[in-house]
């Protein structure tokens, strides 16, 4: 049966589900929650129907909503790490080799974010903002593109 609730994590959205417990053939076996999640848009439509599977039987069906939602805040994080910091490269490197370089890449990151927390008149001399942007904002990747310029 078909249920709406509110979630959450998509800023309060209405949301259709529907969820059972079963056994995936293409999971050989293993037992999950599936959930078939309907977000509802802004102009009144219903979004795509998307399958949701938890290992958690504990969770409801709202709760492996919530949960999924919160991907997306750390999504940019993995896809700067694939893309940008040459971590899709490393994976014939050594599991140290591996870890050796991504703790470089990440100290590199965050001094860039210590730089834009701080936000000495210096390091704002030197960034320059596209025509779109407010002329005080102030990011990780602007003080990047500021340094590489430099």
């Amino acid at each position: 049966p078909v249920s709406q609730h509110r979630i959450d994590g998509y800023g309060g959205r209405m949301a259709r589900l529907r969820h059972c417990v079963c056994r995936p053939r293409f999971l050989r076996g293993v037992t999950v929650q599936a959930v078939w999640c309907e977000l509802h848009k802004g102009s009144g439509a219903w979004a795509k129907r998307r399958l949701l599977l938890s290992t958690d039987l504990a969770l409801s069906a709202v709760e492996i909503v919530d949960a999924y939602s919160k991907r997306w805040t750390i999504e940019p994080l993995f896809a700067a790490l694939k893309l940008t910091d040459g971590l899709g490269a490393m994976w014939q490197r050594s599991r140290t080799v591996l870890l050796r370089w991504l703790h470089l890449v990440q100290i590199g990151r965050v001094l860039l974010v210590l730089l834009t927390a701080k936000a000495e008149p210096e390091v704002v001399a030197l960034v320059r903002p596209s025509g779109w942007r407010k002329p005080a904002t102030l990011t990780p990747g602007l003080v990047k593109d500021a340094l590489a310029r430099r």
